[in-house]
């Protein structure tokens, strides 16, 4: 896919964000299968009755279960920062527990993700992913902004200049670390 940054009065391509055309097949998951307690004894029993709910039609499980791992995403996202000797902001870890939380019920809605082992372990996944996951464009912004340049009022030669610096950097961190991988 291609993506297009104003510069001046030309349009400037850079091809910067290579992204799958394909969407994912939606699958139904057997509802036969599902986990289901009868008298759920903690927060993940409770997620995995929602899930069977859910899946069997009824319309509220899916806002219920929002609420519940509304109420769990901050608490990992607090024993993940501890971990990690992360210092955020009561906002910024309000936000990733917020965009884990969203990033799960978007999986559960477009992809129909089922959940057979733990909820809480795919949350702290998400969680993670929001902490430190970042795209090609946000890895190129940030790149930008480190090396104070601004792409507004570049010709088109400085423009292909700065993005192809921009690649090479981001070729040399990934063969940087392969080698200790191995």
């Amino acid at each position: 896919m291609r993506e297009e940054f104003k510069s001046c009065d030309k349009w400037v391509q850079l091809t910067l964000f290579d992204l799958p055309e394909e969407k994912p097949e939606n699958r139904t998951p057997d509802v036969e299968t599902l986990p289901y307690f009868e008298d759920p004894k903690n927060d993940n029993e409770r997620l995995f009755n929602l899930q069977h709910d859910h899946y069997n039609g009824d319309k509220t499980a899916l806002s219920k279960m929002y609420e519940i791992l509304s109420e769990i995403a901050p608490k990992v996202v607090n024993i993940e920062s501890k971990k990690r000797k992360l210092i955020l902001t009561r906002l910024r870890m309000k936000e990733v527990g917020e965009s884990a939380v969203m990033i799960f019920i978007e999986g559960v809605l477009e992809k129909n993700l089922v959940i057979k082992t733990s909820f809480i372990a795919y949350l702290r996944l998400q969680v993670l992913r929001a902490l430190f996951y970042q795209t090609k464009a946000q890895k190129f912004e940030k790149w930008m902004v480190e090396h104070n340049i601004s792409i507004i009022g570049l010709d088109d030669f400085y423009c292909n200049w700065v993005k192809e610096c921009f690649e090479r950097e981001l070729e040399e961190e990934r063969k940087e670390r392969e080698e200790n991988r191995k």
